[in-house]
């Protein structure tokens, strides 16, 4: 069975690394890009490399109606989904209490609170057995020194929510004491014979 996961964030960095080292394990991959395209071609063509298949798909995740539409140009991309790897964000550094720039938090809040979770919602209905799914997982990737009140605790506590609620559905959130450690870890925890529970916050890496 060929199995097939969305990347957010793949265009650089460990999104980028994740999307690669799944597709060295067989993975398909449709990697998510923003404003870097040119990142998101090499992220592609290093999927491709690999014999597996890669879909090169564009989002602004501060648009509300972003994440419906990125999964619907997922479904034109492969038939199905099975893991979901949550990693596009905006560095929480600049959030700062006394930064008057409300557009500034109310973008840093859509991409990395309220994307993740409507993208981890729209993927369960697309992953779950009871929408005709095949099963899967989902890991929502947070800063592994997110302050208390910032959207990576929040998300934190919606991975558990989410988590309680999809039954066949694996739903982790991951974070990572180093940043090398991501690819790593997801590796580990999208593989079909991985036994951490849903909900589970692993610090990486996997021994």
């Amino acid at each position: 069975m060929r199995r097939a996961a969305l990347v957010t964030g793949a265009s650089g960095g460990a999104g980028q690394e994740a999307a690669r080292r799944m597709a060295e394990a067989g993975w398909d991959v449709a990697v998510h890009y923003y404003r870097n395209r040119a990142g998101a071609e090499i992220t592609a063509r290093a999927v491709t490399e690999t014999g597996q298949q890669a879909a090169i798909l564009q989002a602004d995740l501060a648009d509300p109606g972003a994440p419906e539409r990125l999964m619907t140009a997922y479904d034109h991309a492969f038939p199905c989904l099975h893991s979901l790897i949550n990693y596009a964000r905006i560095p929480e550094s600049c959030l700062a209490a006394c930064d008057l720039a409300a557009e500034r938090h109310v973008r840093i809040f859509a991409v990395n609170l309220n994307a993740p979770f409507l993208l981890s919602g729209l993927a369960v209905r697309r992953m779950s057995r009871r929408f005709g799914g095949e099963g899967g997982v989902i890991v929502n990737v947070v800063p592994g020194n997110a302050l208390p009140g910032t959207p990576a605790n929040g998300l934190d506590a919606l991975t558990r929510e989410l988590a309680a609620e999809a039954e066949d559905v694996r739903i982790l959130s991951l974070r990572p004491a180093r940043p090398g450690d991501v690819a790593d870890t997801i590796l580990g925890l999208v593989a079909p014979e991985s036994g951490h529970r849903t909900g589970a916050q692993r610090c990486g890496p996997l021994h």
